[in-house]
């Protein structure tokens, strides 16, 4: 079911959340596919653009995901798949090998999709914190209330 914007299921998984935003990036990209095709922009620009365009709509909300390594893994995945479109297949390390993740995020200028969730749910939390130390519990006269500290 839908519940504020974010798919659940009846366990509370974030699974169908997770699929549901692989799709839309999926989609957002491919509505891009002109601007990636552009031979004139540096990778770093299109990193840049990637990152506004397809990571901010990959990774809505997933500072309140669950995920598990597999969810994880289909995250990761579809990031390489994408970004390996997005440079062109062409593009072949020195060995003539396909690029790794760690080659194609230095070469956009990005950070790993772990990195990314990482950072999102350490944000809310320090938000949440921060919002904690602003409102104090205070007793008065034996009455318990909440005050909010100047």
């Amino acid at each position: 079911f839908l519940y504020l914007g974010s798919l659940s299921d009846k366990k509370g998984s974030s699974g169908p959340e997770i699929r549901r935003r692989i799709k839309k990036a999926a989609g957002i990209f491919r509505r891009l596919w002109r601007v990636w095709a552009m031979k004139g922009l540096p990778l770093k620009l299109k990193g840049h653009l990637y990152s506004a365009f397809v990571h901010s709509v990959l990774l809505y909300n997933s500072e309140v995901w669950t995920i598990t390594e597999t969810e994880m893994k289909a995250l990761v995945g579809r990031n390489g798949y994408l970004m390996r479109r997005l440079i062109g297949e062409a593009m072949r390390s020195a060995d003539d090998k396909r690029l790794t993740e760690s080659q194609l995020l230095e070469m956009l200028g990005l950070e790993s999709i772990q990195s990314l969730t990482r950072k999102r749910k350490l944000q809310m939390g320090g938000s949440l914190c921060e919002k904690g130390r602003r409102g104090s519990h205070v007793e008065e006269d034996g009455a318990r209330g909440w005050r909010r500290e100047k």
